[in-house]
């Protein structure tokens, strides 16, 4: 799991006091898709086995950490991810799903193989290229609008949770964006590296 913490000046917002929020964000476990190399995007396929037990091992390494809330993207993978955890979690704290969360849309290539959304595109550019900041898969979205989205997820949990501990269910590329732009990195940095699953 990997986490941060944030403080931020309340009166900026209107509520007169500083809150530390400290926000935990995990990956959703290994799903079929992830064993088998295809674009998940929104779509959904099921937790592996493997998955599974990523989940409950987390939940074991988590369960020393008092959660006031847990946040999981909508999408079955995560949320399925996020309720075996929360099992292992002191005091259950309320478990939610956030739309705002999900992963990256990748449109036409979701379900697709790299091979078979590379065949898709113009001499495979676009699949080499899925970091550029302006590319969208055909139907898909944009990385660019992807950080919008995590902005917007973050300055929402911060106003919501603050001077709260915070565990975020969610998925990588949605994980990679949200990091950058909490640290300020610049738009041409790129994920070479996907993040791991339950990371």
């Amino acid at each position: 799991a990997m986490s941060f913490q944030t403080s931020i000046d309340w009166r900026d917002q209107g509520a007169g006091r500083k809150g530390t929020t400290t926000v935990v964000l995990l990956r959703h476990g290994e799903t079929e898709w992830n064993a088998e190399n295809r674009f998940q995007g929104q779509q959904d396929s099921k937790l592996t086995q493997q998955g599974r037990q990523q989940a409950e091992a987390c939940g074991r390494r988590l369960r020393d950490i008092t959660f006031d809330a847990v946040i999981s993207s909508d999408l079955g993978r995560a949320h399925n991810t996020a309720k075996i955890v929360h099992q292992h979690l002191r005091g259950r704290p309320p478990l939610t799903t956030d739309p705002s969360c999900r992963e990256r849309n990748y449109g036409a290539w979701e379900g697709k193989t790299r091979e078979e959304a590379k065949a898709m595109c113009d001499n495979g550019k676009d699949v080499d290229d899925k970091y550029a900041l302006d590319l969208a898969p055909h139907g898909g979205e944009t990385r660019g609008a992807l950080q919008l989205r995590a902005q917007n997820f973050f300055i929402s949990l911060l106003r919501q949770h603050r001077g709260s501990t915070v565990l975020v269910v969610t998925h990588g590329a949605f994980m990679q964006e949200a990091i950058k732009g909490l640290l300020g990195i610049g738009e041409r940095v790129r994920g070479r590296r996907g993040v791991p699953k339950t990371a």
